[in-house]
């Protein structure tokens, strides 16, 4: 019987890690209001976020917002994160290119291509752990490559520096580039996310400052758009305006 669990449990797992790709999302970086918003949740299972949707990169779409719950254990209750004792939250992150537009009442659009990839936190006091940091050497043993095409290791460049992103990067953002990945493909996102705190809160899960006083702290938001247009600057401005008309 308990091998039979096992290997029930072994199917469950596998099941998790196979794209399924059911929901589409389209994004891109045209200013705006209208968001894409989906919730993302973490798995005690195999402990980690799975993001796997078929995406549509659609240069005139707005940015997606992307809410990360909390990690909880199994039964239900809140893991909280202190930024005394580090643990990143791994992501595993699957975006399938659309490559067939609908028609009629499911009208879509066919993706473009994705030449480079920018998210940042808008919540306070996290940071991106991504492949090769120098304090978390096991935590991407099975992905080695921020990005990877087709379950490949795709080359990669910060757009933010000349050259491969140094081993021990941290940043409350993410923007690089890459060789175009195609619609018909898959493109991967191998990160985590790592509480390191602000200067007011030192625990995040307990849903207030050191001081006591209340703070929303069900999600964690991620602001992210591939391949932006010229209008970067005003991105920057849209973002500001998102943080003031959220708070």
């Amino acid at each position: 019987m308990r091998s039979l669990i096992s290997i029930l449990t072994l199917a469950f797992v596998a099941a998790l890690a196979t794209p399924s790709f059911a929901s589409m999302v389209t994004s891109g970086a045209a200013v705006g209001e209208n968001f894409q918003e989906i919730d993302v949740y973490y798995s005690r299972l195999v402990d980690q976020y799975i993001i796997e949707k078929t995406l549509v990169h659609d240069s005139d779409a707005n940015p997606m917002i992307k809410h990360f719950h909390g990690p909880q254990t199994n039964a239900g209750e809140t893991i909280l994160l202190d930024k005394q004792n580090r643990h990143p939250l791994k992501i595993t992150e699957n975006w399938y290119l659309n490559d067939q537009a609908g028609s009629g009442s499911a009208a879509y659009p066919r993706s473009e291509p994705v030449s480079d990839w920018h998210e940042r936190f808008m919540t306070p006091g996290f940071v991106w752990v991504i492949p090769g940091d120098s304090e978390f050497t096991e935590l991407f043993s099975n992905s080695p490559s921020l990005i990877t095409e087709n379950g490949s290791p795709h080359p990669w460049a910060d757009l933010d520096q000349s050259g491969i992103h140094p081993t021990g990067y941290r940043s409350d953002r993410i923007d690089v580039e890459f060789s175009a990945i195609k619609p018909g493909d898959i493109l991967d996102i191998h990160k985590a996310i790592l509480w390191v705190g602000t200067s007011d809160n030192s625990i995040w899960g307990d849903n207030k400052y050191d001081d006591g006083r209340f703070l929303d702290e069900s999600t964690i938001e991620v602001m992210e758009y591939p391949t932006p247009e010229p209008a970067t600057a005003a991105m920057l401005l849209m973002g500001g305006l998102v943080l003031l008309r959220r708070r």
